[in-house]
């Protein structure tokens, strides 16, 4: 039975054969596929990137002053899912209109099907991804360098102002905020305060209204000491009703009467006027913050890495890459052609695959020696000369 489904090596000189026989068809195959790519490259449309890093630290998230009042992300995948919501934000559809229209990139009006498939486009033509956990490269694609470049200086501008407004936007919202709590708490002591004096005068005028009661059953009313009695407890009803006096009116929100009662009746306006003291020295600090970083000509939370580049030659089509492309595709040609060529040839190669396909075992081979009538046969064990072969009528 044959066995022609023996393994069997090829052997170097096989290549080389392999290759000898198919050379020629190998190179044409080479030279059309690089001619075709080259040819394709150059009738492709030409795109130019113009690319720019900046850097977003963490301490764009936060402030050291007031670290414990401003809330800020800490987990790095948090920041960077911070840092995209911002540039997201900075590309939004008003910002992206103007960007069209300024640089004649929108043929179609506002409010159309056709304008929202631009702005899409022009949308996906604009690129940022993070390149480390605190940097972000921004790129512009256009068909023209000028245009992607100017694009790119656009881009970076607003953004750069959006994360700056955020970032003044985010410290003003605080020091508001504290603002608000600092005055809520400066009317909670001053009517705490006010509480706690119409108290200690409540507390007197019991007391000079029970040296009144005594006295007047000695003396009537026109004795000195009783009209003077008289005159200090009317007085002082008299500053009662003023320290309970009318109070501007305060948000709902905010019970500062309670709040009053309650430091009043428990003693605890210490704590409450160091909580008030604390607050108005960090938003000292938030102002002092706000005013350094607006005056500053250098931004220490934001920085750019990489201003935006002109580019000098097309990104797309890439060279290179269409080369290893060529590459690939002609060498996948060149093995189809000669697997199916070495298939219909139905040759064998050497004595070894010609007893495999016979099913037969290899002996070995009958060389013709020179000089000599004689044939060496080479086996496996001995190595003997044949005598001459006879020469017959036929051969005469």
């Amino acid at each position: 039975m044959n066995n022609l489904l023996v393994e069997h090596n090829l052997e170097l000189t096989e290549i080389f054969q392999l290759i000898r026989r198919h050379a020629v068809t190998v190179l044409l195959v080479w030279i059309v596929v690089f001619t075709g790519t080259f040819l394709v490259v150059q009738q492709l449309p030409k795109k130019f990137k113009s690319t720019a890093i900046l850097n977003i630290p963490s301490s764009y998230f936060s402030n050291p002053l007031v670290r414990e009042l401003v809330p800020e992300p800490s987990e790095p995948g948090e920041l960077n899912a911070q840092r995209i919501s911002l540039l997201k934000f900075a590309m939004n559809e008003e910002f992206l209109d103007s960007l069209g229209e300024n640089f004649k990139i929108y043929q179609y009006p506002r409010d159309t099907r056709r304008r929202i498939e631009e702005r899409d486009q022009l949308r996906e033509k604009i690129e940022y991804f993070t390149l480390s956990p605190t940097t972000v490269q921004l790129s512009s694609v256009q068909d023209n360098a000028n245009q992607a470049f100017h694009l790119m200086q656009a881009v970076m501008s607003r953004m750069i102002a959006v994360l700056v407004e955020e970032r003044y936007r985010s410290l003003e919202k605080a020091r508001n905020a504290i603002q608000e709590q600092t005055k809520f708490l400066a009317k909670a002591l001053t009517r705490a305060k006010k509480v706690s004096n119409a108290k200690h005068l409540e507390d007197e005028l019991r007391k000079v209204n029970t040296d009144l009661a005594a006295i007047r059953q000695k003396y009537t009313d026109k004795h000195p000491e009783v009209a003077e009695l008289i005159n200090q407890a009317v007085a002082m009803k008299a500053q009662i009703v003023k320290e309970k006096g009318n109070e501007a009116p305060l948000p709902q929100s905010n019970d500062t009467d309670a709040i009053a009662a309650a430091i009043s009746n428990d003693g605890s306006s210490s704590s409450l006027e160091n909580l008030y003291n604390d607050l108005l020295r960090k938003l000292s600090y938030l102002s002092i913050a706000l005013s350094m970083e607006r005056g500053s000509e250098s931004m220490s939370f934001l920085s750019i890495l990489q201003q935006p580049s002109l580019p000098t030659k097309p990104f797309f089509p890439n060279i290179k890459v269409a080369s290893v492309f060529a590459a690939l595709l002609a060498s996948f040609i060149s093995v189809g052609i000669i697997l199916a060529s070495e298939t219909k040839r139905r040759t064998l190669i050497s004595p070894q695959t010609a007893a495999i396909a016979l099913d037969t075992q290899f002996i070995g081979e009958l060389p013709l020696m020179k000089n000599t009538e004689k044939t060496l046969l080479i086996g496996y064990d001995e190595i003997r000369a044949l005598p001459p072969a006879q020469k017959t009528n036929n051969d005469e």
